[in-house]
Formats: C-alpha cells, structure tokens, sequence
C-alpha cells in the first residue's frame, strides 16, 4: 500500500544529496549559523553515489610542497582552455583545508615515516610535471564523514526520493519528493536549497554509478535552471570481466596497457604520461587499437609488488577484493592479466552540468549546486585525473556557506499551493499507468542509443542524429507512458524520465560543439577550433 498523506516542514537550508559535497555543504552550512539544516538522499547519506566508491586517491594543492604556478598552468591546459580559472585558482587555494577537516573528522590517509601524506603517480602527473596524489582507505572515508553530519545535529533524511525543486516568482522555496519505504509524499519549504545529487552515469556498468541518474541536473533543469558543457563526458575505462574502480590506484603503482599482441601502446599515443594520460586520451586509444584489429586490451598488474598489493587493499579494498576472489590476486601476487573496456559515464567526475558562479549560486535565487551536479569546469573537459572528489569538497563547502549566508537574509517561505499538488500527481502518475511501458525498457533504450562506440568516444554528425532520434522517440512515445507496479519501481521509473532528459541534452550539446577538445572528439570536425569554439 501507498502511504496517500503528506508530510510538510520547513528548514534553512535543505540539502539533496548525501555524497561528499552533500555533506560538507551540510556541515559549512551549520557552521555558518544556519539553526534548520536537512540532509536528504534518495538512498542512505554516505552511502550512495560515486563518493562512497571514491577510489584511494585525491589530487590535492599541498601549498608546503607545490609549485601553484605549475598546478595552475597545467589545470588550464588539461583543461583545454575552458576552465574558469577563478575556479580553478580558488579550488586550489581551498583544497587543502578540506583535507584539514577530514583529517579532524577521522579520515585516514596512507602517511610518510615522518607523518607527512604520502603521495603517488597519477593520471595526468609525470617526474616533469609531479601534480602528485595522497591516499585515503577507501569507504573509510564517507563513513567519517557521515558520522560528522549525524554528530553536527543535522537532520538526514534517508530513502526519501525528491522529483522535483519548488519555485515561487522565481525563486527556489523547497523540493517535493516521495517516502521509498511508505510512498509518503513529503515537501520540504527551505530558504536556501543545495542540489548535489551527483552527476549522469546513464546506468552504465563502471562501479558505484547505477544510482547515478542526473537527478539533481533534471529538476534543475525543469525549474529553469541554466545548464552548460553537457557536451563533455567523463570516458572512463574498466575490467570486461567485473565491475572496477580506482584507476588512478592501479596505473600509479605501475600498472601497463597492452593490447592483443603483447604490446604496450600507450606510449605510442602519449610518451610522457603513458597509462596515466588523461582518460579520454586512454579510451580513445584503446578504441583506435581495437579498430585497427588490434584488441583486445588487457590491464597488466604482474609486475606489482607484495608490498604494492597490499597498499592496494588498504586503499581500495573493494576491488581488490573483487581481483582476489576473481583469481586475478592470488596470496599477495597478481597472477594474470585482465581484460579492459572503455566505459562511458555521461558527465560524472568531468563535465556538464548546472552552471553556477564562485559562490555556488544558479541563476535561480535560493538555488545552490556543487560537486557533480555542477559544471566541473575548475577540471576542465580534459582536466586532471583524480580532481572530481576534490572538487566536491571545496564546491561543498562553499555551496553550504553561501547557502547558509542567503538563508540568513530570507524572509519566511512561500510556496505555491497548486504547484505542489501537480507535482505530487506527476510524482505518483507511473502508479496509475498499469498497462504503460516498463522503466527498465526506456533505461535499455537509451543506453543502447548513446553507448556505441560511434556516439560515445569517437562522435560524427551522423551517429549523433541517429542516437538522438532514437531518444526522441523514446521520450515523445515511452516516457508518457511509463509504468509502476510498487514504489521501488517508482522511482527507477524517474530515474527513466530523467535519463532520457539528459541524453537529449548530451547529444543535442555534442551536435553544437563543431570541435574536437578533451572528451569532445569529433572525427567530422578533428581539429582544436579556437576561433570559434574557445567558449
């Protein structure tokens, strides 16, 4: 049975989305006098999103051991000349006291004899350009800092899935959403309100990213917010065999690309960065070798050593634990090689995103983004490995801060009576829809348009028509017609909605941009266009 009442109440500053830049724009916010602070995630705070999966590493600006100007110069660069660079400067300056925090909260980091943060190799880093990297213990790390969150007397709400922002004379007053567990309808009246749901993952098969469904850049997006770069994508790669993370873990310690004859090409494509090129430069050249008949690629960890293996299980435990019981790990030895795909994953870690300004704001007042849900533009469209996490915690920060400043300043809030209840119809309208089309037919749908290899990585005009008229006619003949047969399947049934917005968005943006810079490669326009498309 479905829960028909609703519940309503009011905070300060209502944060949706319980990942690293959820909880630190909870926290800062609280921190800067905001008495009502509401965490709400559509799983469980600390627990869903790419940050519980954070893979080892952060690519952090230690201001004791760094040279700003190279950090800086090479940030614009990965960056293709996009970036903000106000961003950028400020992230930098920034990041090093969330590392602070997060030592203070209990975060662990692999450490030097002397207590100094040791640091590897990662992509984009090289003995020229050293932009090293620190490690943390995996999952460690959200554990932490969700136990900050429940101990700052933040109020969470966990498996409450928010479907929509409210607005009133343009301005953003709240959110409106539904119970998982009672089908509850719940609306939440807020003077400031912090999206930070995550970026665009589209379902695909790297770990951590099912959840991953552009949740926070729908709604945004529907309330008429301004959205921008959604052409950039995060091109990941991964194992063929089973799900896998912490690239940068793996190719900092010395793990080698080599393709189906034995070779190891990578340095062939980037002689200075090798394995650890920026992922766009890896997935492109791992589909070049394939179309050239020269796959399949393989990951080749054999030459690690015992010590390195077990550096790499307190750093990323999970998947090691994943190679151990796959018999890639056998003892403290990787045994064989494994077998590796690129992996397309829409704008999560780089890319598009809601547009917002050094202060966290939309164009929407009492409208605040941060992390993946935001343009990432401080990484750039290339950008540095190992940046997105980073950038969570310093556009976290800041949204909380901020958010926490326009909420001081607010007078009480309104919202619009009418507008709630056709939400609340819209949110429960799959329930009422028992002979439409199943959710999981529309996800498959638009994974089988913009996946190809000819969409994803290696764009033409051509595929590009193609991959949207497929998802037009998802979205004009299926959406409509979405059904649901219990509240779990409710709410993959947004999720459905608001992947097929997003891919429209992607591939109408990547059809705009008549260049080819960072992820964006198109083979009818090969060539940097700065003329043009500096912008």
């Amino acid at each position: 049975m479905v829960d028909q009442s609703m519940r309503v109440f009011e905070t300060d500053v209502l944060v949706i989305g319980g990942g690293a830049a959820g909880c630190f724009a909870a926290i800062k916010a609280k921190e800067n006098g905001a008495n009502r602070v509401v965490v709400i995630d559509k799983a469980t705070v600390g627990k869903s999103g790419c940050s519980a999966f954070g893979a080892g590493v952060l690519r952090v600006f230690i201001p004791e051991e760094d040279d700003f100007d190279l950090w800086f110069e090479l940030g614009v660069k990965t960056g293709t000349y996009l970036n903000d660079q106000e961003w950028l400067e400020t992230h930098f300056l920034e990041i090093y006291n969330r590392i602070e925090d997060m030592v203070g909260w209990g975060v662990e980091f692999e450490r030097t004899p002397d207590g100094r943060f040791k640091r590897i190799f990662g992509r984009g880093c090289s003995p020229e350009r050293p932009t090293k990297m620190i490690m943390f213990h995996g999952p460690q790390m959200m554990d932490s800092i969700a136990k900050k969150v429940r101990r700052s007397n933040i109020k969470v709400f966990d498996k409450v899935r928010v479907t929509d922002v409210l607005t009133n004379d343009g301005r953003v007053v709240g959110a409106v959403g539904f119970d998982s567990a009672t089908g509850e309808f719940v609306v939440i009246k807020s003077r400031a309100t912090v999206l930070v749901a995550g970026g665009q993952g589209f379902k695909t098969t790297f770990m951590g990213q099912k959840m991953v469904t552009g949740d926070a850049q729908a709604m945004a997006y529907r309330a008429g917010c301004e959205l921008m770069s959604y052409e950039f994508t995060q091109n990941h790669t991964c194992c063929a065999w089973f799900d896998t993370l912490g690239l940068n873990m793996l190719m900092g310690s010395g793990g080698i690309l080599v393709n189906g004859r034995g070779h190891r090409f990578m340095p062939d494509y980037d002689a200075e960065y090798k394995e650890r090129a920026p992922l766009e430069v890896l997935a492109g050249a791992m589909a070049c070798e394939v179309a050239s008949g020269r796959g399949p690629i393989y990951m080749d960890l054999t030459g690690l050593s015992e010590e390195q293996v077990e550096r790499l299980f307190r750093v990323v435990p999970l998947v090691c634990k994943i190679m151990e019981r796959s018999g890639v790990i056998v003892g403290k030895r990787v045994v064989k090689k494994m077998e590796w795909v690129p992996s397309f994953m829409g704008n999560i870690a780089r890319g598009g995103g809601i547009r917002i300004n050094l202060r966290c704001e939309t164009n929407l007042p009492g409208l605040f983004s941060a992390g993946d849900a935001a343009c990432t533009m401080p990484a750039g469209p290339g950008g540095l490995g190992g940046t997105a996490l980073p950038f969570a915690l310093t556009s976290g920060a800041r949204a909380g801060h901020f958010a926490a400043d326009y909420a001081a300043s607010c007078d009480d809030v309104s919202t619009d009576d009418d507008q709630i209840e056709t939400l609340r119809r819209a949110a429960f309208a799959p329930l009422q829809c028992a002979g439409g089309v199943d959710p999981e037919h529309v996800i498959l749908g638009v994974q089988e348009a913009i996946f190809p290899a000819d969409v994803f990585i290696l764009r033409r005009a051509e595929s590009l028509r193609r991959a949207l008229a497929e998802v037009e006619q998802i979205r004009e003949s299926q959406v409509p017609a979405l059904k649901a047969h219990d509240l779990h399947y409710l709410g993959v049934a947004h999720e459905a909605v608001n992947l097929a917005l997003t891919a429209e968005m992607y591939l109408r943006s990547a059809l705009e941009r008549r260049d080819s810079r960072g992820s964006h490669i198109r083979l009818d326009y090969p060539y940097v266009d700065n003329v043009d498309w500096l912008k």
